[in-house]
């Protein structure tokens, strides 16, 4: 296995190298002070009550080694998320869980006044299954094979904790198995499959589980932000994200016109007609909230535009309607959560750059923003190749 970094993201290169062009975007440097960051979301943070939901949510793991940290004063986490893919695939997945769970050992081990907890966000509320519903894999021949779940009509646009694995992922499993060539591990492989990944079970779940049994021994603990507990004690913000929408909408315009006025493209394009909130109405398909003229909201199948208020009386009677977005969620993520670090892939070090206003708009400490490891997988035989032909592995890799 080696460390590459082959990616085309102008932004992600430039802030591996320190450019401050660049860095001058985030709150902290790629090499921080961590114990100046610790300190400072340690002071700036108030919500406790997240973190006994945090332990509660991981109350059953084996090794508690960080879970019973969560109840110290001197906690902060390092976070790290993705969609939540068929059989925990990607395998950047795999990359940036792996990443978090180093680093928070790394610096635990260099710094003794601070107990650093590595989580994985579950994002189980996104609902494009597309990007989810299939996995990869190398076949008999050496060929790139996939497979592919289907995705039900009753389902369409439900987000995906709200999903309920049906019949065909039996199927699924046993067409990866034959495809695949017989090793000592496959018996206990496909068994852990199908015992994980079975029918009427969440899908959420399934994945959780599956991440649990890769990283059972490591204490990585697990965040489920659709967990309707953590949605009833969210009200504070996405209130204030209802009555401050068109300020913090332009804050997210204004940080990114700056990048833009660096010679740099945005990841995210910033709407003025989106309210960056989504809405489960009557715990339907999650649709996005447009704005419209004044203070007024737009729902598509809703007939009349929604006031202000309306959506202040629907977040009290019914919080678990509200998620966040691709620009909202990571200051949720710090307003719940002692973040010191999230843990990052190119595309999103590319939209983090358009964030550092809209999480002053919220008063709310940006944390420090870590890449994940870049690796390439060489199995004994490609190595023995490339050593017989003295081949190096840039030469046949990325750019």
């Amino acid at each position: 296995m080696i460390e590459m970094a082959t990616t085309s993201n102008q932004i992600y290169k430039l802030y591996l190298d320190n450019n401050p062009a660049v860095t001058s975007l985030f709150k902290y440097p790629l090499n921080p002070d961590w114990e100046k960051i610790s300190s400072n979301i340690i002071r700036n943070f108030k919500n406790q009550q997240f973190l006994k939901i945090l332990a509660d949510q991981n109350k059953d793991i084996n090794n508690k080694k960080y879970l019973n940290h969560l109840d110290q004063k001197n906690t902060v986490v390092l976070v790290t998320g993705q969609q939540l893919g068929l059989f925990v695939s990607p395998l950047y997945t795999v990359y940036k869980i792996l990443t978090t769970i180093l680093y928070a050992q790394k610096l635990s081990a260099e710094i003794k006044n601070y107990n650093f907890v590595p989580v994985f966000w579950l994002e189980g509320e996104d609902h494009d299954f597309a990007e989810i519903n299939h996995a990869h894999y190398f076949n008999k021949s050496g060929n790139l094979s996939e497979v592919i779940y289907r995705e039900a009509n009753s389902e369409i646009g439900l987000s995906i904790s709200k999903r309920l694995i049906s019949e065909q992922i039996s199927t699924i499993i046993d067409e990866m198995r034959s495809a695949l060539i017989e090793t000592e591990f496959s018996p206990s492989l496909f068994e852990q499959l199908k015992h994980i990944w079975k029918p009427n079970r969440p899908w959420h779940q399934a994945f959780c589980d599956q991440v649990r049994f890769m990283f059972n021994d490591t204490g990585l603990l697990i965040f489920n932000p659709a967990d309707e507990k953590v949605k009833q004690i969210s009200q504070p913000f996405f209130r204030f994200l209802v009555e401050n929408n068109r300020d913090i909408v332009n804050a997210f315009a204004k940080q990114s016109d700056r990048l833009k006025d660096s010679g740099f493209d945005n990841q995210v394009i910033v709407d003025q007609d989106k309210s960056y909130i989504f809405l489960s109405y009557k715990d339907g398909a999650r649709i996005a909230l447009q704005r419209a003229q004044r203070d007024q909201f737009v729902l598509k199948n809703v007939e009349k535009p929604l006031e202000k208020q309306d959506l202040l009386n629907m977040l009290e009677k019914n919080p678990k309607w509200f998620s966040s977005t691709v620009l909202t969620r990571p200051i949720w993520q710090s307003w719940m959560l002692p973040v010191v670090s999230y843990v990052a892939g190119p595309g999103e070090i590319a939209y983090w750059a358009q964030l550092n206003e809209g999480f002053n708009s919220f008063n709310v400490q940006m944390p420090h923003v870590l890449p994940r490891l870049s690796m390439t997988m060489l199995e004994p035989k490609i190595q023995r190749l490339l050593k017989k032909y003295a081949i190096d592995i840039n030469q046949v890799s990325g750019n």
